[in-house]
């Protein structure tokens, strides 16, 4: 309801010129997503290209968590158990998510790119982490935001070891990749004030707010406990 008009508004600067939501966000929108997606549009129909991204965030998904597996344990059968577990398991997380993808959105093209990122990190390999982190952010700012505060804490403690300068050149590739939304957000700062955060109370408390994630009766913290156990 929301990224497919802003999809098709892209497409075509025309459409929905009334529409407030569009009118009031987009200016404000960090990702260079929806434009990189209207330029397929003349070719293919938005529903066959729809699908096929749904199939292939999928199997990316999937392939991220394998691959993520196999950096944190040995063996390659961490990564099949991990990738079954998903795929036969319980499939809520928390705030209303679920752990594969029900449908497309650019959340889930966001998710695997920073599962191989935590990869890399696992194996040591932090210049492709930061990258694939500073290309993230043009995507789903807020996904990479999270995803650098995990790869800063494993840099971190790597540095106790390897020293800090081995981190000069992967800031320095996350900062190259991230430029082109990273530039704009800074030059056109928001105002995080009790309005902004009364406002996303309102439009999306799960997604910002842990103290909203228990209801009675909710079975999702119990659930996720027992995933997080398995």
């Amino acid at each position: 309801s929301i990224q497919v008009p802003m999809l098709l508004r892209w497409a075509d600067p025309r459409l929905y010129p009334q529409d407030l939501m569009l009118n009031a966000t987009m200016a404000d929108y960090p990702s260079l997503f929806f434009r990189g997606l209207a330029l397929l549009l003349p070719f293919v129909g938005l529903p066959e290209l729809w699908f096929a991204l749904h199939l292939l965030t999928t199997f990316a998904f999937f392939a991220s968590v394998f691959w993520l597996a196999r950096s944190v344990f040995p063996g390659e059968a961490t990564g099949w158990v991990a990738a079954t577990l998903l795929a036969a398991g319980h499939h809520a997380a928390l705030a209303g998510e679920t752990l594969s993808s029900p449908g497309f959105t650019h959340t889930w093209v966001a998710l695997p790119v920073a599962l191989f990122a935590l990869g890399f990190a696992w194996r040591e390999r932090p210049l492709p982490a930061f990258a694939l982190a500073g290309l993230l952010w043009n995507l789903h700012a807020l996904t990479a935001a999270w995803l650098v505060v995990f790869l800063a804490a494993i840099a971190l403690a790597d540095a106790r070891r390897a020293g800090l300068k081995r981190l000069l050149l992967p800031a320095a590739a996350f900062l190259l990749a991230a430029t082109p939304t990273l530039a704009p957000m800074l030059a056109r700062r928001q105002p995080f004030d009790a309005d902004w955060l009364a406002l996303m109370r309102l439009r999306s408390a799960d997604h910002v707010f842990p103290s909203v994630w228990w209801q009675t009766g909710a079975p999702d913290l119990p659930r996720f406990a027992i995933l997080a156990g398995l």
